[in-house]
């Protein structure tokens, strides 16, 4: 009698295939995981130039007869930053209309930690207040090399 001869797979070539499919997956997570994270920094800078449009609008349109612009403050500590849409030629929390915290994970490198910055639009012309360009950034607490500069030209207009 012939032997027959088993067919099958060894325990070795199981457990490379495995290895393999694990680091295939790991790759996988990573790479999702890194672009998650530079989604939530574009959706935040998308959010901020939103609003200084807003302010931008609302000035040209004289609601409320004030100017309109945006706050941004960065506190140290543990504190959220936050910007938040205002009327009138300061900020203060009671002429503040609506107060948005940044995403964890994602935080201010201007203004610089503990500080502030008022970006304020002209009634009728929109141009800025002050007359100069100012710019606000952003970046990811895992990654500080990965920002996004949100500016505002001297004529109101907003780009990032």
């Amino acid at each position: 009698m012939k032997k027959q001869k088993i067919k099958g797979f060894t325990l070795l070539e199981i457990l490379i295939v495995l290895s393999i499919l694990s680091i295939l997956v790991l790759i996988s997570v990573l790479t999702l995981y890194s672009r998650f994270r530079g989604n939530l920094l574009n959706e935040t800078s998308q959010k901020i130039v939103f609003y200084l449009e807003l302010a931008r609008e609302k000035s040209i349109a004289q609601d409320q007869g004030k100017n309109w612009g945006v706050y941004f403050e960065n506190p140290s500590g543990a504190d959220n930053s936050f910007f938040s849409l205002f009327y009138g030629n300061n900020y203060s929390p009671a002429n503040s209309v609506e107060k948005i915290y940044l995403p964890k994970k994602v935080e201010f490198s201007d203004p610089a930690d503990n500080s502030s910055k008022e970006i304020i639009f002209q009634k009728i012309t929109g141009f800025l207040r002050g007359g100069s360009d100012n710019s606000v950034t952003i970046y990811l607490e895992e990654n500080p090399s990965q920002t996004k500069t949100i500016n505002v030209n001297s004529k109101g207009l907003v780009n990032n």
